[in-house]
């Protein structure tokens, strides 16, 4: 499997050593998972594990000419919808300049080409949050038509994942306390 951790510069220090110690067992006692770790590298200082240095990599925002071609690339093979998005996405003024991330232009590509499968409106972002928020409830559908467990299931993450983040943010709303030690895990589930 995957595991997957974006930001690591915005854990707290306090928690950081935490989270380098658990990670770092985490690969020694399932060497074949595959991580995947990202921070900006205003926070990165080393890996929490053994990590070869080719396999460490530094990724750049995407410039103008950049961002075009890998719409055209997502969209191979359906030019007129590509270029539907990539005016979409041109008219995305709020979070234009956040879609200059690969990561971030690779979800809004993935958002969009399920709503135009769907037939659906291209969704409007006013903040890099709703693109996540897109892509979550995307993720969750697919993963409940995949898996035969119907819309309701893929609601019912949606909702579950949700209460989380809300009892996190409720706990400590300038995330300097996010482990699960202070948590009270009823108000939570």
């Amino acid at each position: 499997g995957l595991i997957a951790i974006d930001a690591l510069d915005e854990v707290p220090v306090a928690l950081r050593k935490t989270l380098d110690l658990a990670l770092d067992e985490l690969a020694r006692k399932y060497p074949q998972a595959r991580v995947l770790l990202s921070s900006r590298l205003v926070g990165y200082a080393r890996p929490p594990m053994d990590v070869a240095d080719g396999d460490q990599f530094e990724i750049l925002a995407f410039e103008e000419p950049q961002m075009k071609q890998s719409v055209e690339c997502w969209f191979a093979g359906h030019r007129e919808e590509g270029e539907a998005v990539w005016q979409h996405i041109g008219a995305q003024v709020l979070v234009r300049e956040d879609l200059r991330s690969p990561l971030l232009l690779r979800l809004a590509c993935q958002v969009a080409a399920a709503a135009r499968k769907r037939k659906e409106a291209l969704p409007l972002w006013q903040r890099r949050g709703e693109l996540y928020e897109e892509f979550v409830a995307e993720a969750a559908y697919q993963w409940s038509e995949r898996v035969g467990a119907g819309l309701e299931a893929g609601g019912l993450l949606l909702e579950f994942a949700g209460e989380v983040s809300l009892a996190l943010w409720k706990l400590d709303s300038r995330r300097t306390l996010w482990e699960w030690s202070e948590i009270d895990r009823k108000s939570v589930v």
